[in-house]
């Protein structure tokens, strides 16, 4: 076996010349270092050794080699002696080329090592050798090669070791190629530390460019859209090769921006560029209209060099709030609901109506319309933009928008200002918002979260409605400054109805048109941040409420008169319950009661309902009274059984801390029916028709 892996290998390096043809053969010599792995390490120590390697490498599409090595190594052991091995391996794998004179290969070994004792006992023991190995090889001349090596081999019930070596290789045959691709190499190096500058008359000339202005807000778009073009020609005598093409402003770019670029570009040949930048968020320190440099690069290989040509190019970036009305998402760039004056004013306006009851109304509603009365508290006034001075872009005419603690420290803006400080309110207080545009116009809208399926049952007039990703959302006119939230409400939704019927209308929900145009946060020095007055908010959001409940009533009221039945036990009982969802308590409880005297109390609808006032009204054993008389009449229906023992529950005796704690909890949700839409919502409530 040992004469048989021995005569293979010598095959193997002596006919490289003869079967390499195109091939490349090289012989390496390889000294380094042994190191013991696994259990070896309790026997063996490191050591050294010398390889003599071979092998073919062979130009095929799928790039193989294969060769043959030889290998001498001593390793210490805990003797005076030591042991010595000899290895003979054949091996295969495959190879990587990144560069022309670097090659990467990876291999596996399998042939026979020898072991035996230095210490001339005779003692020897030998066996299969498998391996794995690693290498990476730098060609210095064509005929010779330096690198380095790092293997695995394992000789089963001997020895395991890895062994690193630098390796010196000489090229037996491919000497022609190896000579070729090292020219090529030579042509195309590139040596970024030295780029030359060409002359006037080379390389390529800026035939013509346009740039549009830049929009400070938007900076975070420009590194994919483009805000201008370059057209290129090669003026030079020569190909140019390896095209790079890119932008820089210093004053508000980090590094060149690489363009678009083509591979080469014959004599006399065009090229067209799309301007492009990654702009960092110092633009939007920018307050007035200003003109900065930009430098256009072109760097490109001519012959054996690499020459860069810079061509100056001044950028008009305009200030801070301008905007341009060619995409409606773009006005989401605006709405900041994490600045710290929105954050403020959302949480005083919040925090004036926490505790109070709005039956009826979803909470989201009455959330939106804290803020809308906390803007009517402050007396917002509405008024036009400044007198710009940029006119006629292709696109329209350039618009000041106001982030919204612009809008919160002047006290007013126009439609998009008081639209974009209205949606960073509600974002603020966790009420997902919508850009909506008519023509000529600009509004917000809000996500109640009720579902499209219970918009019939939540609101008596759908035409007021906007049923978007099966929701239902509320447009409000944010310009209606000295009216309520409930007419600002019915403007907004007229004005929708008529654009959604010429097929004019704009829905942008920010957390879609955020994707595309971020949210900005704009640095500026501490000012007072203003919040709203507490009394005069709760007053007008009072006022605005009932108003809607007292709507919802009437509608719902006229609607079931118009159905028949009046005078009917159920007729009675509906009324109530119209009255009940709004937190009129007192008419509910007067119609559930003629209800009753009309059945002699055995209509348990009206029997619940009694329940549920007394109920509300924290009257727990009225309450039980009353879920006791419907459990009588009717021992079938589970929510009877619940009602009932939800009141007895509620109105067993409590310890002194679960008093505490009880009016802790009443003071926290407010008054005595603060909670009941929430209860209605999670089916803790309900008022039995």
């Amino acid at each position: 076996m040992k004469r048989t892996a021995i005569g293979i290998c010598l095959v193997f390096i002596l006919s490289s010349r003869i079967f390499a043809g195109d091939s490349e053969a090289v012989i390496h010599v390889i000294p380094g270092v042994a190191v013991p792995v696994g259990s070896s390490n309790e026997w063996y120590n490191s050591g050294f050794g010398t390889t003599l390697y071979a092998d073919v490498l062979f130009p095929y599409r799928v790039p193989l080699l294969a060769g043959g090595s030889f290998q001498y190594s001593f390793i210490t052991t805990g003797t005076d002696y030591g042991v010595h091995f000899a290895k003979v391996n054949a091996h295969v794998g495959g190879y990587y080329v990144p560069t022309p004179r670097i090659t990467l290969r990876g291999f596996g070994t399998v042939g026979y090592a020898h072991g035996f004792s230095g210490s001339g006992s005779g003692t020897n023991s030998g066996g299969m050798n498998l391996g794995l190995g690693f290498d990476a090889r730098f060609m210095i001349h064509s005929d010779w090669d330096l690198g380095m090596q790092a293997t695995w081999e394992h000789v089963p019930g001997l020895c395991s070791s890895l062994f690193f070596g630098l390796t010196v290789g000489y090229a037996l045959t491919g000497q022609e190629k190896r000579d070729e691709e090292i020219r090529h190499w030579n042509e195309i190096r590139i040596d970024l530390m030295d780029l030359k500058t060409p002359k006037p008359d080379e390389g390529v000339d800026l035939l013509k460019f346009s740039l549009n202005p830049i929009y400070p807000a938007f900076y975070g778009t420009y590194n994919t859209d483009s805000f201008g073009e370059a057209l290129f020609a090669n003026i030079d005598t020569e190909a140019l090769k390896d095209i790079d093409v890119s932008f820089r402003i210093a004053q508000f770019m980090d590094s060149e921006f690489e363009c678009g670029s083509p591979e080469a570009l014959e004599p006399g040949e065009s090229m067209r560029v799309d301007i492009n930048g990654l702009m960092n968020s110092s633009i939007l320190e920018i307050a007035e209209t200003t003109d900065v440099s930009g430098v256009l690069s072109v760097i490109y290989t001519k012959g054996r060099y690499r020459y860069r040509d810079e061509l100056p190019l001044t950028v008009t970036v305009l200030d801070r709030n301008a905007m341009i009305w060619d995409d409606d998402r773009k006005a989401a760039a605006f709405v900041t609901p994490k600045d710290a004056a929105v954050q403020t004013f959302t949480t005083a306006a919040v925090r004036a109506v926490s505790g109070e009851s709005a039956p009826g109304i979803d909470e989201r509603t009455a959330q939106a319309a804290a803020l809308f009365c906390a803007l009517r508290s402050e007396r917002f006034t509405y008024r036009v933009d400044p007198e710009n001075p940029f006119r006629g872009t292709e696109s329209g005419k350039v618009d000041f928008v106001q982030f919204p603690f612009q809008t919160l420290e002047y006290g007013g803006g126009d439609c998009d200002d008081l639209t974009v400080l209205f949606c960073s309110l509600l974002e603020a207080a966790g009420i997902p918002s919508a850009l909506i545009t008519v023509p000529g116009h600009i509004l917000p809208a809000y996500d109640t979260g009720i579902g499209e399926s219970a918009a019939g049952r939540r609101f008596s007039d759908e035409s007021r409605l906007l049923i978007r990703n099966g929701t239902v959302w509320i447009p409000v006119e944010t310009t209606l400054r000295d009216k309520g939230f409930a007419e600002a409400w019915d403007s907004a939704a007229d004005q929708v109805a008529d654009a959604a019927g010429r097929n004019a209308l704009g829905f942008f929900p920010l957390s879609e048109a955020w994707r595309k145009y971020r949210s900005v946060a704009v640095a500026r020095e501490a000012s007072v941040l203003r919040t709203p007055e507490d009394k005069v908010l709760l007053g007008y959001w009072k006022d605005d409420l009932n108003r809607i409940a007292g709507n919802e009533v009437d509608a719902r009221l006229a609607l079931l008169d118009s159905s028949g039945g009046r005078g009917s036990v159920k007729y009675l009982n509906s009324r109530g319950v119209v009255f009940a969802r709004y937190g009129r308590y007192r008419e509910a409880e007067a119609e559930f009661g003629r209800a009753l005297a009309l059945s002699s109390d055995t209509y348990v609808p009206a029997l619940m309902n009694m329940g549920n006032l007394a109920f509300v009204n924290r009257r727990m054993d009225k309450a039980a009274e009353w879920y006791g008389k419907a459990r009588a009449l009717d021992r079938d229906d589970p929510r009877i059984a619940d009602a009932l023992a939800r009141a007895e529950t509620e109105s067993e005796p409590k310890t002194a801390s679960e008093v505490q704690l009880a009016a802790a909890d009443r003071e926290e949700n407010g008054a005595r029916s603060s909670n009941v839409s929430s209860m209605e919502e999670k089916g803790e409530l309900e008022w039995m028709e």
